[in-house]
């Protein structure tokens, strides 16, 4: 990987930092509203769709489309799953939980893709991922 493309990766992983950070002052200052429009912008920037894009997706198409089709790669994934975690938490907030179950199932299903391709385990993700199956059963 060239020294550019490192810097760029290292620029959209700053950048996702600054985004999740403004996320939680707007939640915890109870603008869930307004997250939910920050968050929509910052997406559609980073990787060019809003959340609705990659949420009409059927749970099978959409890890068809990561699999065979999804063109920013890894670092791509990475942060369309954070992205979609923190938005399935400003919809809990804004009483949508059917909204919010199907974020976390396409954040499941990026993260199998995930593993997939890296052959790793991530601590972070494993724990993430119980309270995600919970949330998920209980809103089913």
């Amino acid at each position: 990987m060239g020294i550019q493309r490192k810097d760029f990766l290292v620029r959209q992983f700053e950048e996702l930092g600054r985004v999740i950070a403004a996320l939680l002052g707007f939640r915890d200052k109870g603008e869930s509203e307004r997250a939910l429009h920050y968050a929509t912008d910052s997406l559609k920037g980073m990787l060019d769709n809003d959340p609705d894009y990659y949420l009409s997706f059927s749970d099978n198409e959409f890890r068809k489309n990561l699999q065979e089709l999804w063109k920013p790669g890894i670092a791509g994934m990475e942060i369309l799953s954070e992205m979609l975690y923190q938005l399935g938490w400003i919809y809990d907030d804004l009483g949508k939980p059917d909204v919010a179950s199907n974020c976390f199932r396409k954040v499941k299903i990026t993260w199998e893709v995930l593993a997939e391709e890296q052959g790793t385990f991530n601590m972070e993700r494993n724990m993430k991922q119980e309270v995600l199956d919970k949330y998920i059963s209980n809103h089913a």
